[in-house]
């Protein structure tokens, strides 16, 4: 996910067989109906991510990590994501 701001990433997004989502940029100040609901759920996923990303933040451990733990610093965020995992969904599934 990314908006027009970020140049390189179509090549990047490419070389790692991964999909780039986007959302629609106005033509002449309009978008069609199916532009406005793309961008709709592009918005809400973005903020599920958003909301994720927030509950990783939260740990302590991320906000001063010592020079000496820096080798670890990949093995200590995906610890940190693991458990942010394990906490109870941030969004209800739909009845």
């Amino acid at each position: 996910m990314a908006d027009k701001g970020f140049p390189g990433i179509k090549t990047a997004v490419g070389e790692n067989n991964s999909v780039l989502v986007m959302p629609p940029f106005m033509h002449n100040g309009t978008l069609t109906q199916d532009e406005i609901i793309n961008t709709y759920q592009i918005a809400s996923v973005r903020i599920h991510v958003e909301r994720s990303i927030q509950r990783v933040k939260i740990y302590n451990i991320l906000q001063k990590i010592p020079t000496e733990l820096l080798e670890c610093i990949d093995k200590i965020i995906f610890l940190c994501c693991v458990r942010t995992n394990l906490q109870p969904p941030t969004i209800k599934a739909p009845l």
